[in-house]
């Protein structure tokens, strides 16, 4: 848990992009946040991985690739229409950057089945 919140609150930064005066401290600030996403991206894959049956492991990365890709399709076009009303990347910067903190905190108090309890996941049933 404490790897997802310094992760989420690396993502928190880009919420501050806007409100620096210059480039340098901006693509510092962004860097840091994608740092942090990268943080979350393996972590969320490492939680899934280890609460899969081993011999699922190849379908669950396929489920979650694409997921994510049906999240971009999504979110994406929202992230336009924001820009095209406001003319400005801020609204955008500023939610993405804060809503990382309140879902990475709820994500890290979601009870999960088996990673957190000795032993690990259950092998795959046979069949």
């Amino acid at each position: 848990m404490p790897l997802v919140l310094l992760a989420a609150l690396l993502v928190a930064a880009l919420a501050l992009v806007p409100l620096v005066d210059d480039a340098l401290s901006a693509i510092a600030l962004a860097g840091v946040a994608m740092a942090g996403a990268g943080g979350l991206y393996v972590l969320a894959t490492a939680e899934m991985l280890a609460n899969v049956p081993t011999l699922l492991v190849s379908r669950a990365g396929g489920c979650a690739v694409a997921v994510q890709s049906i999240a971009y399709i999504f979110f994406a076009p929202a992230i336009g229409a924001v820009l095209d009303r406001t003319q400005s990347y801020t609204p955008a910067m500023m939610v993405v950057g804060l809503l990382a903190l309140p879902a990475s905190l709820l994500w890290a108090l979601w009870p999960t089945r088996t990673a957190r309890q000795p032993g690990g996941p259950r092998p795959a049933p046979a069949s």
